[in-house]
């Protein structure tokens, strides 16, 4: 005999989430905060933790709160907030699809600076993870745009050096 627990968000498909085994036959269930009481015939009141199977809340509002941002810089700095149900969170974490990530420092407000960015697209993604687990994430694209410091270089075709022209006035404003 035993307990078993189902996600019912989606109702069309429930999830089997934990099974409990439980000494004697349950027939009667109450549920309080995290924890389940079962009146468990024979073996009396049997007291079951739930597991947190919420996810946390994770989102980017520096240095914009916008899907993209463009830069001229080689780093930036991500800033932003995350939640749990739990009201505890483990650690942020950052990545680049280009190379590196680390930690954040913060959680519910979190920041994480001197992200280094390479030439073109980079996607940062910010992943929030709670004392259970569960993941959340967010992205921002960040495009490094490198400045053209190359200065140009002029050169006259025309006329060749062999060839003779004269200019009538002498004078260069």
């Amino acid at each position: 005999a035993g307990v078993l627990v189902y996600d019912v968000t989606d109702k069309t498909s429930p999830a089997l989430m934990r099974s409990y085994d439980t000494p004697g036959s349950p027939h009667s269930i109450a549920k309080a905060g995290d924890r389940l009481f079962v009146a468990d015939y024979a073996a009396g009141l049997q007291v079951l933790g739930l597991p947190d199977i919420t996810f946390p809340e994770v989102y980017i509002t520096v240095p914009v709160a916008l899907p993209s941002y463009e830069t001229s810089d080689s780093t930036v700095t991500l800033g932003g907030g995350a939640s749990d149900n739990s009201g505890e969170l483990d650690r942020i974490l950052w990545s680049n699809n280009r190379g590196g990530g680390d930690v954040a420092t913060g959680t519910t407000d979190w920041l994480a600076t001197d992200i280094p960015l390479h030439p073109g697209s980079n996607v940062l993604t910010v992943t929030a993870i709670d004392m259970a687990g569960n993941l959340a994430t967010d992205q921002i694209a960040v495009s490094s745009i490198v400045p053209d410091t190359t200065p140009p270089v002029v050169s006259i075709a025309a006329p060749s050096p062999y060839d003779e022209f004269s200019v009538a006035d002498t004078n260069v404003n």
